[in-house]
């Protein structure tokens, strides 16, 4: 008479798996991921090197989700297959590194950066201009943008949804919209070192992160009535490229 094959799945998992295989629903999926979160614990240590990346920890819930879908309970305890087929996050790892890997002077560039900004803000007694940072450091403007660019890797659009959540900027909402190529810098450098952060926080210049007015006005130590009375007046330099009709 045939033996019947040996179940080894772990009696701690039993009712939570066979509820999740029998019902198939999101509820019993994240249960039983609950239960085995241990396991994901361990494997994120081992193979992960303890990354706490939430895109890890996501990844690694995925694989371990894809692993209940081909345990078999005769062949393996379910602990084992998991941290088995949980070791592709050593490979996930690496290519993560791969793709965020920043060049050795872009990140002394950037701890340099954000030193010098402390310096100055702590003797300006309000965020400095990219200018002021700029003669500071010496580190040009168009560097600076392409530094800042790993600084705050967002998405496209988040900056802009963000600033529209928070209630937006009240002024330069024309001309601002609508780059015309080199006019924007040559109002901006035409501007005091305070306007010339808002302008900055405003548009977006030089990859710096688009603020609304009352934070604008919390940076720079001013009111938000004076934000919007030097908004008034960048816009209407700004609008003087048409009324001109230069080709900037």
């Amino acid at each position: 008479m045939p033996t019947q094959p040996e179940n080894r799945l772990e009696q701690q998992y039993a009712g939570f798996y066979q509820d999740w295989k029998t019902t198939g629903t999101q509820e019993s999926a994240s249960v039983m991921l609950q239960q085995i979160d241990p396991v994901i614990n361990k494997a994120i240590t081992s193979y992960a090197s303890g990354n706490k990346s939430p895109n890890v920890r996501s990844h690694a819930r995925q694989i371990a989700l894809d692993a209940l879908e081909s345990y078999d309970p005769q062949k393996a305890r379910l602990q084992t297959h998991l941290l088995n087929q949980l070791q592709g996050l050593r490979r996930h790892v690496a290519q993560e590194q791969q793709v965020l890997s920043v060049p050795e002077q872009v990140m002394l560039d950037n701890q340099h950066l954000y030193r010098s900004s402390m310096v100055l803000q702590d003797k300006l007694g309000r965020d400095p201009s990219d200018r002021e940072v700029s003669d500071h450091t010496g580190i040009s403007l168009k560097r600076l943008a392409y530094v800042r660019q790993y600084r705050s890797p967002l998405a496209e659009g988040t900056l802009e949804d963000a600033t529209q959540r928070e209630g937006g900027s009240p002024a330069m909402p024309a001309v601002m919209q609508n780059d015309p190529t080199g006019w924007h810098e040559f109002v901006y450098n035409d501007l005091n070192e305070v306007d010339k952060a808002i302008m900055e926080y405003t548009l977006g210049l030089h990859g710096i992160k688009k603020l609304p007015a009352t934070e604008i006005a919390k940076k720079l130590n001013i009111s938000p009535g004076a934000i919007s009375q030097r908004s008034q007046r960048i816009q209407a330099k700004l609008n003087q490229r048409e009324e001109l009709g230069l080709g900037l």
